[in-house]
């Protein structure tokens, strides 16, 4: 199977099992299986990275780092640029939900740097660029998170004008920058201005996401009127979306708002949401989330038993959240140290497998396709320090006739005595290729010509000093 061919196979069950995770995960079982006994390093890669995007989606944090890290390191060494840029990007995403946002910072600059350099990554530099100011924004460096965010949107309405998703993200994003600097007049302007393009998304989450956000500036704003119709309007999508999770931040800001106000029957709709979804999942945070709301509005209806019920609750959610948090950095731990060995073993294999490519079989020097990348290589450096480069070109002397005397195992032997004098002198500066036949070269990096004349000379020398036997060649 080709790595082409690959990729399809993992889209195709990413596809077909989009509604059947059991069945999903044995696929990329046997996906991983079937790598692991080919030793296709592409395809574990692929079942890495698919086993981050599957975890990422069950919530497993610690799961999504691990994976994400080998298939980002294995991308990285076997050249898949498309898969490493998008690895990258996971793995940015996975040190995101561990709060870890410099490292988050240093994956995502790698993706992006990646794309930049490479037109095969099917990633837009976009969605990279609004990762990046994600992690400003959650750094707290709004101005930064404004500047890359607005960038980026500016360039996509002038590029691409029709990509209305990414334009209304984008704005979205923007909206909450300058909310949080309490710019709102500038929030409410970015929001404005997509408004009239809304529709033509086709994404229900993303119309919700858009007018829940309306809501939220336009009750930080003070504007109550204003903010009771966005999340009216955000309130029917929302009964409409089976996945809110992305949504209940700013859910938990419409209610609380709407309950300060003093309009606890729409707020308790939202509570209702909250606590229906927190129910469903079983997951601490949703439980917070939920409880909060519904302690304030319990408290704001003098309700006090109920409050107290809730508030209850919630102290002890903080209790098992903070036990989950310092179980999950143990588990992110191990698993990291556990994801590190495994890259390391991964990585010889490669490290060993490149070796035995790169080598010819009978003399073990590089063969010549290994000496272009190796030349190529070492023009690159000798063009960034200002070194020199030389060459050495062996022809070994009445060869055919030595065959013909004495037969081609012998002429064999010959060849190896050659190339274990060359295999001595090798240095990192220093290789030497069987060029084909009876001929070799060496490639050096850095030399005087002194130096290089020196070098040759030494090859001569130990040829002579081999003394081998050849009767149609007296020198």
């Amino acid at each position: 199977m080709t790595n082409k061919e690959a990729k399809k196979e993992f889209e195709r069950l990413r596809t077909e099992y989009r509604t059947d995770k059991a069945r999903y995960k044995k696929e990329l079982d046997r996906m991983m299986k079937e790598g692991e006994k080919s030793k296709d390093l592409f395809i574990i890669g692929a079942a890495n990275y698919y086993y981050a995007l599957i975890s990422y989606s069950d919530g497993l944090r610690a799961h999504v780092l691990s994976y994400a890290a080998k298939a980002a390191a294995l991308f990285d060494k076997i050249r898949d640029y498309d898969m490493a840029s998008r690895s990258y990007n996971l793995l940015g995403i996975a040190y995101v939900g561990q709060e870890n946002y410099q490292l988050a910072l240093e994956a995502y600059y790698t993706a992006f740097g990646i794309i930049r350099t490479h037109k095969s990554c099917k990633m837009s530099q976009a969605d990279i660029r609004n990762n990046i100011a994600e992690c400003y924004y959650q750094m707290g460096d709004y101005k930064k998170s404004i500047k890359i965010t607005s960038q980026c949107l500016k360039e996509i309405m002038e590029k691409d004008p029709g990509d209305y998703s990414s334009i209304v993200n984008l704005s979205i994003n923007l909206a909450y920058c300058y909310e949080s600097i309490e710019i709102y007049d500038a929030a409410e302007e970015v929001l404005d201005s997509v408004e009239n393009i809304i529709e033509k998304v086709g994404q229900k989450k993303t119309e919700c996401a858009f007018y829940a956000r309306r809501a939220c500036v336009a009750y930080a704003h003070g504007m109550l009127a204003i903010g009771n119709r966005y999340a009216d309007k955000t309130l029917k999508i929302a009964k409409t979306i089976n996945d809110t999770y992305e949504l209940h931040r700013d859910f938990e800001k419409i209610a609380r708002a709407q309950i300060k106000a003093g309009k606890l029957e729409k707020a308790d709709h939202f509570a209702d949401i909250l606590l229906s979804y927190a129910k469903n999942t079983g997951h601490t945070v949703d439980r917070i989330i939920a409880s909060r709301v519904k302690a304030e509005y319990y408290n704001k209806l003098k309700k006090t038993d109920q409050a107290l019920n809730f508030y209850s609750e919630l102290s002890a959610l903080y209790e098992v959240r903070l036990s989950e948090e310092q179980a999950m950095q143990l588990e992110i731990r191990k698993r990291i140290e556990a994801a590190d060995k495994e890259i390391k073993r991964l990585l010889e294999k490669i490290r060993r497998d490149e070796e035995i490519a790169d080598k010819e079989p009978l003399t073990k020097l590089l063969n010549r396709n290994a000496l272009l990348r190796v030349a190529g290589n070492f023009v690159e450096e000798a063009k960034k320090k200002k070194k020199k480069l030389g060459g050495i070109f062996i022809d070994i002397d009445f060869f055919k006739e030595y065959n013909d005397t004495y037969g081609h195992p012998m002429g064999d032997d010959v060849i190896r005595a050659v190339a274990n004098v060359c295999l001595k002198l090798e240095s990192p500066s220093v290789r030497f290729a069987r060029y084909g036949g009876d001929e070799f070269f060496g490639i050096v990096l850095g030399m005087s010509d002194q130096e290089l004349f020196s070098l040759a000379a030494k090859i001569s020398k130990a040829i002579r000093t081999a003394d081998i036997p050849h009767i149609k060649n007296p020198n």
